[in-house]
């Protein structure tokens, strides 16, 4: 019989996922693949079954079904807003920061006819507390220009109404994207609540069998974490030290941009490598992603953009504002738990130094001043919704994270994950002590809220 009306079955397309969730078939020894075993394809008979075995891989099968969603959640806010660059005669800029741009100037002194409330609170502290008044303005240790380090490719400000108009529809349908995919990424926490009711006793029943297999290996998770802006976090794994582009004999061509470990290799970044830890299928599909902008270059083409406008809230005069709010705020804080708020005498001159040279050095970035002069603005906008957004998936990646590690940590304790991280490796991805740009796909937003200061007369 034809059929002319369609099934929910069709339509949902759940046999081809029924069928992909097939598990192996019971028997007494755990099977070895053929080697013309393809994915899909049927186990062979055989195997040493344990009941909680099921459990811990429709888990994780649940959790890629989630990742894929956020996936297409992300790549459609990052392709719609490569096209709006190039519709608006720019391009956007693949952040790396870790590669010296000819747009980053580590020194370029501040300029006080630009910033002429900062220099006079450098001029009026270097006099008070040091004894001169250009101690904190020229030299070595002088301040430097605040937003010396940025990105490139800026785009034209929207001027007409329908410009305007299009820039707010197009943030406004990203934001909803971004919140579905955080919700998308938090939905999943609760699966390792299921997981959880694995004892560590029934998780050692079948643990074995992973091995070297890890959670490492997630494809998809890799990708997310790639598109959020984590290269340099995945650099290692994706081009090792002593790495090659040569494949090896039967195997087939690597991707552009990958590379495959030799004997050369550290051992720890052979095991966490990419081409280790993944399928040929899979390579092509983070590389790929390495290769592509992420969420973090929309990010910060937005803030670099919104300071190169230059005009309403984002005016050469606020900035200076706002940089000569945070000077004094940090000077403020220099003193305090002194007993007074300004000392009377004894200033220690290198420690005081030190505490100005760190407000400069965390003042470097221009998209971190761009993020906190909006976020200032009590009234939100598209755009400062927008980023918000950002900052929220952001967060609830961490959060993912975080919650991965008590898991681990509830089941094996410290001892070595199957993939030969466990523990350890984990607690790495979530440590304070790393770089921003390692943990947080959007460092700016995040250090932002730093220098978020009230504003006079607010």
């Amino acid at each position: 019989m034809t059929r002319t009306h369609l099934t929910y079955s069709e339509y949902i397309n759940d046999r081809a996922v029924i069928e992909a969730l097939r598990l192996p078939r019971q028997g007494d020894e755990w099977p070895t693949p053929p080697a013309d075993w393809k994915p899909g394809d049927d186990w062979p008979t055989g195997g040493g079954w344990v009941h909680h075995e099921v459990l811990f891989i429709r888990t994780h099968q649940a959790f890629e079904v989630w990742f894929a969603q956020i996936i297409h959640d992300m790549h459609a806010v990052i392709s719609e807003a490569g096209a709006y660059w190039a519709s608006r005669g720019g391009q956007l800029d693949r952040l790396d920061f870790e590669a010296p741009t000819a747009a980053r100037d580590e020194t370029k002194p501040l300029d006080p006819r630009g910033f002429p409330l900062v220099a006079a609170t450098l001029r009026q502290a270097g006099e008070q507390y040091l004894g001169d008044g250009r101690a904190l303005l020229e030299g070595d240790g002088g301040f430097q220009a605040p937003g010396r380090l940025h990105g490139r490719g800026g785009i034209a400000a929207p001027k007409s109404a329908s410009e305007q108009a299009e820039f707010a529809r197009l943030l406004t349908s990203w934001t909803a994207r971004l919140h579905c995919a955080r919700l998308a990424v938090r939905s999943t926490l609760s699966f390792f609540d299921v997981l959880a009711t694995l004892t560590p006793a029934e998780f050692l029943l079948f643990r074995d069998r992973l091995q070297p297999a890890s959670g490492f290996g997630s494809i998809q998770f890799r990708e997310i974490e790639i598109m959020l802006g984590l290269r340099e976090l995945h650099r290692p794994k994706i081009q090792p030290d002593g790495g090659t582009d040569e494949a090896a004999p039967g195997e087939p061509s690597l991707p552009e941009g990958m590379l495959r470990p030799t004997k050369a290799t550290p051992q720890n970044q052979f095991a966490q490598s990419f081409y280790f830890a993944q399928p040929p299928w899979g390579w092509e599909r983070v590389a790929k992603r390495y290769r592509e902008h992420s969420l973090r270059d929309v990010v910060y083409g937005l803030l670099n953009a919104a300071a190169e406008w230059g005009d309403g809230d984002l005016s050469a005069s606020r900035l200076d504002e706002f940089v000569d709010l945070n000077l004094q705020a940090s000077i403020r804080d220099y003193f305090r738990g002194s007993g007074t708020p300004l000392p009377l005498r004894g200033v220690d001159a290198d420690g005081f130094r030190n505490a100005v040279s760190e407000v400069d050095r965390a003042m470097a970035q221009r998209e971190t001043l761009a993020a906190a002069v909006l976020e200032m603005d009590i009234h939100r906008t598209p755009l400062t919704t927008f980023l918000d957004a950002c900052l929220r998936l952001d967060g609830a990646i961490v959060e993912w994270r975080d919650r991965h590690i008590r898991f681990v940590e509830g089941q094996i304790g410290m001892r070595r994950g199957t993939g030969g991280g466990g523990i350890q490796y984990l607690r790495q991805t979530v440590s304070p002590r790393k770089l921003p740009y390692y943990t947080h796909g959007f460092p700016a937003l995040w250090l932002a809220r730093t220098f978020v200061q009230k504003r006079s007369g607010a």
